[in-house]
């Protein structure tokens, strides 16, 4: 697939004229402050897995029912952890709702957590 840089250009200046009279030059200085956010958070999230990728759920303080049977599962880093799908996660024997909490807890003393928590809130879960 080829992309016309100079009509991609000229339809991105269109956008940011309509933009402009509708709303004002505040609207251009709101959408380069949510770039630059976007690009911070892009940064911080490759930080945060590089880390993750670095420690062993055996050392982050997890209850040993858990730890074991993230072993035996073959979940030896935090960032195979965080990765999990919700299907993978409940699909361990005896984990639910209340395992969810537990580990999603002890995951954000280290800036992470599970990547299905988004989905629902924690205060939602029924224990």
């Amino acid at each position: 697939m080829e992309v016309d840089t100079k009509e991609l250009l000229i339809e991105l200046e269109a956008i940011r004229s309509v933009l402009t009279k509708k709303f004002g030059e505040g609207i251009l200085v709101d959408i380069e402050l949510e770039k630059r956010i976007v690009r911070k958070n892009k940064y911080v999230q490759e930080g945060l897995d590089k880390y993750a990728k670095t420690i062993n759920v055996e050392d982050i303080g997890l209850p040993s029912r858990i730890r074991n049977r993230l072993k035996r599962k073959g979940i030896e880093t935090v960032y195979e952890l965080v990765k999990m799908t919700e299907h993978e996660f409940y699909s361990i024997p005896n984990f639910g709702d209340k395992a969810v909490v537990e580990v999603n807890d002890i995951l954000k003393t280290y800036g992470l957590s599970l990547s299905f928590v988004g989905v629902f809130e924690q205060e939602e879960l029924p224990l």
